[in-house]
């Protein structure tokens, strides 16, 4: 009965053990949450497990004695408790050495996959490290190909290693999946936090790319920007450098920036170089397709450049042979201008009136040469007209025709001012001749006229001498209107020549006619006295006539009276009255 309730007691032992053992064991085989309660649960097992063998030996022992108490006869109880009892024990054997083999399974692949995320966690801030280093943009153009450099290689790193982090995240979900627990949750989160860190990483590292990118295609796009700025200067001045129109000074003002840009040309091509030189040290690290656009910005660039090294030399020789021609009818224009100038000038100064004949012939003379002189560049003038007016629509300067045209016109004035002046010079002259002649002929009359009076001044002699001197006075008098012709026509040419004398030969000309008309009226005078005088003389001669006829007469009757009265008288009263009578006598006839 002992032995009995031993093994019963111990059955019981068992078998409480091992169902809640058993539960434990298929629960951890069937929900494997938690490793370390796993873990527990089998070094718990592992602990327990030699008792209860030694506990179940002892009741196997004791199921022996009670089979041998009865008699060597098997007891089906017992002998079904025993192989329960057995089977449960090696159940539980089963499912500790498959969760055993399980952990083992589950703490390798924990170990590699937490050493995996270590290890791509190190790689991961090692790159991460380095690309620090490489976000930078100070420095030199090289130093930033050598950060990009670092960087693509850096990247392609990266991508080597995304693959690692992918698979360890696919393995930490399979290992979740397989072994749903706190340990595996835990890998998996690290694997997905190993991801965020590399997405992290690789974002940042494209973002550095992009600006050690983005950085060098700046400064080598301006420098292609501060070439293209040269060249678009250049172009806009090369522009309104070609357009040849405005005067003298605004195309010399073009050469001049011609030249300048000329000059510039170095600093040019300096920039030119710079671009070409950055976008080569770019070629290596940008893309094939941002390479081409570079390279056919480059190409354009440098197409523009030669086609403006070009244009400039052909705009020079264009601008020069502009202002050469420029230079030619400027000077000819100045020329002709300080010709017309001169000339103007003299015709001024030779047009002062002058006092003589001889002045005025001079001053004929010098006009016709002037005028023939005149003449003579009147083809260089129209020849400048027709340059200026080419030059005019060559230019679109229409001021330059307009001054040629004023100049011509200038010259044209000159011309016939110079023309008129030769007429008037030649007319100015001929009048001065004709007022000569004209003056030389009154004069000679007047002069013959004044000897003629002359010879009739003197006393007759005789009635004859006395009749003919009459006589020629009144052939004078008769003249006397064709001298007043001559001495009106001596004065009106005088006086014509007034407005075309000057003051000293004007004055000349007045004292000449004040001359004249003293001489005419001296003439005038001369004529009336010797007229009177001859006149008088001939009454005279018609008096002395009649009186010496009475006088004869009265002689003759005196004669008579005194042969009549030669009787003396007797007493002084006759002789007194006698006397009184003669005197009375003498005294009466005293006309005789």
């Amino acid at each position: 009965l002992i032995c009995w309730d031993q093994v019963n007691s111990g059955k019981e032992e068992i078998e409480s053990w091992m169902n809640t053992m058993n539960t434990k064991l298929a629960d951890s085989l069937t929900h494997f949450d938690d490793a370390v309660s796993v873990e527990s649960c089998l070094m718990k097992y592992k602990e327990e497990a030699p008792y209860y063998a030694d506990v179940i030996s002892e009741v196997q022992q004791k199921i022996a004695d009670l089979q041998e108490l009865n008699k060597g006869r098997p007891i089906p109880e017992l002998s079904n408790s025993q192989e329960e009892i057995q089977e449960k024990f090696d159940k539980s054997s089963t499912m500790a050495n498959q969760l055993e083999a399980i952990m083992a399974n589950f703490s390798d692949e924990r170990t590699n996959l937490q050493r995996a995320i270590e290890q791509e966690t190190d790689a991961i801030n090692r790159i991460k490290d380095k690309l620090a280093k490489c976000d930078d943009v100070s420095g030199s153009d090289e130093d930033l190909v050598r950060r990009l450099q670092t960087t693509k290689e850096l990247q392609k790193e990266l991508e080597e290693h995304e693959k690692n982090i992918k698979a360890l995240q696919d393995k930490t979900a399979a290992l979740q999946n397989k072994y749903p627990s706190a340990e595996t949750s835990n890998l998996a989160k690290d694997a997905v936090v190993l991801g965020k860190k590399f997405d992290t990483v690789v974002n940042r590292g494209d973002k550095i790319a992009d600006t050690l990118e983005s950085t060098l295609e700046q400064h080598c796009q301006d420098a292609q920007l501060q070439e293209q700025r040269w060249l678009n200067a250049a172009k806009e001045k090369l522009a309104w450098c070609g357009d040849i129109s405005g005067d003298r000074y605004s195309v010399e003002g073009k050469l001049a920036t011609i030249k300048d840009l000329i000059a510039g040309l170095k600093d040019g091509e300096q920039k030119k170089n710079l671009a070409a030189a950055k976008l080569d040290s770019l070629k290596a690290v940008l893309p094939r397709e941002r390479q081409a656009e570079l390279e056919r910005q480059r190409k354009q660039a440098d197409k523009e450049f030669q086609d403006l090294v070009k244009q400039l030399q052909q705009t020079q020789n264009k601008l020069e042979g502009s202002v050469d021609q420029w230079m030619e009818y400027d000077n000819k224009y100045e020329g002709l201008s300080q010709w017309i100038k001169d000339m103007e000038g003299k015709v001024r100064n030779e047009g002062n009136l002058k006092s003589d004949l001889p002045g005025k012939t001079q001053q004929a003379e010098h006009f016709s040469d002037l005028n023939e002189d005149i003449q003579r560049h009147r083809p260089q003038f129209e020849a400048l007209r027709n340059e200026a007016s080419e030059i005019s629509n060559t230019t679109g300067d229409g001021r330059t025709a307009t001054y040629a045209t004023q100049l011509l016109s200038r010259y044209e004035t000159l011309a016939n001012n110079v023309n008129e002046q030769c007429e008037r010079c030649d007319q100015n002259a001929e009048q001065h001749q004709d007022y000569l002649n004209k003056h030389k002929h009154c004069t000679d009359w007047l002069e013959g006229a004044l000897q003629q009076l002359e010879d009739c001044s003197d006393l007759a002699d005789d009635q004859d001498s006395l009749q003919a001197k009459l006589q020629n006075v009144e052939d004078i008098l008769a003249d006397k209107e064709e001298g007043l012709a001559k001495f009106n026509a001596a004065l009106e040419a005088g006086e014509k020549l007034y407005p075309n004398t000057s003051n000293t030969g004007r004055e000349a000309v007045r004292k000449d006619l004040r001359a004249l008309r003293e001489k005419w009226e001296s003439f005038n005078d001369k004529l009336n006295d010797t007229q009177r005088s001859l006149e008088s003389s001939r009454m005279q001669w018609t008096t002395f006539d009649d009186n010496y006829d009475q006088l004869l007469n009265w002689v003759s009757d005196m004669d008579n009276q005194v042969q009549q009265d030669e009787e003396l008288r007797n007493t002084l009263q006759e002789k007194k009255a006698m006397l009184q009578h003669y005197r009375k006598t003498i005294k009466t006839d005293k006309k005789f």
